[in-house]
């Protein structure tokens, strides 16, 4: 139920009862973004623009530096902008405050422009010499999305699915879309290794495959809504990857180790362990 917007070069906020004037200084306040009780703003003080962020009780000033910060967002804690002007920078830079710290999520010779935020993940554009190209900071790391020799601009984020126009021929632009894998950390432990493949085979029956419901829904790896030998060979694609395998994945190698080892002395080769998980000998 609230509201906030722009009178007279400062910011207001409705919460549903009652109206309060946020900005209380000589900043000339705008772009005002709301997010649950949070509101963030730009306000340019006749030098440069600095970011603001109300957190339903007081305000803080989140930049305070002689460059412009703009382009604020704000989803939950975290709040993203753009700061053009940097000395020693050709180009703009994109920010992220997580709540806690402020982190430099770009730092290059290029232009990075129209952040968008949801919750700790953070999609822009950045020009890579050639065409602009999107990325994506998941809260740890930063993924380019996009890598190819067309213009691709203004992306839009909700959770982890990312949107975006891209202008692959012609003159029209097309609309373009990025899902994340789903995935394979069954129990959430921050590995991809031979404890997920056991969840996999113990609550599924892989040999002649299950239909997906509710409860095992997130061993659906290949959303067939099957759950099968399929998503054992998707599991092992993505484990392998992330594992830092050179090739797309090693087929065969079950337990994990970087080699295909059939058999070995305590019941831990590959072929060992894949029989026991699908009740085969």
């Amino acid at each position: 139920s609230n509201v906030v917007w722009v009178g007279n070069s400062q910011i207001f906020l409705y919460d549903g009862a009652s109206t309060t004037r946020l900005s209380e200084n000589n900043y000339a306040a705008g772009s005002p973004q709301v997010s649950g009780s949070n509101v963030v703003w730009q306000g340019y003080n006749g030098d440069d623009s600095e970011i603001f962020l109300y957190d339903g009780t007081s305000t803080t000033q989140l930049t305070d530096n002689s460059y412009d910060d703009r382009a604020v967002q704000i989803s939950g804690a975290n709040v993203v902008w753009e700061a053009t002007g940097i000395p020693g920078v050709v180009g703009s830079e994109i920010f992220l405050f997580n709540g806690v710290s402020t982190i430099q999520l770009t730092n290059n010779s290029s232009t990075d422009g129209t952040p968008q935020v949801s919750g700790s993940n953070v999609v822009w554009q950045g020009h890579d010499g050639h065409d602009s190209e999107i990325f994506l900071y998941d809260g740890t790391s930063t993924t380019q999305l996009t890598d190819n020799d067309y213009t691709e601009i203004r992306p839009q984020i909700s959770g982890s699915n990312v949107v975006w126009w891209g202008k692959p021929t012609g003159d029209d632009y097309d609309v373009f879309m990025a899902t994340p894998d789903p995935s394979i950390d069954f129990n959430e432990d921050g590995n991809a290794d031979l404890i997920d493949v056991n969840l996999l085979t113990a609550e599924c029956n892989l040999a002649v495959g299950i239909p997906v419901a509710p409860p095992n829904a997130r061993f659906d790896l290949n959303s067939d809504d099957m759950i099968d030998t399929a998503d054992l060979d998707r599991w092992l694609e993505q484990a392998a990857t992330i594992n830092g395998y050179d090739s797309p994945y090693l087929k065969g190698d079950t337990n994990l180790n970087g080699e295909v080892d059939v058999w070995e002395p305590d019941g831990t080769g590959d072929a060992q362990v894949l029989s026991s998980n699908l009740g085969t000998s």
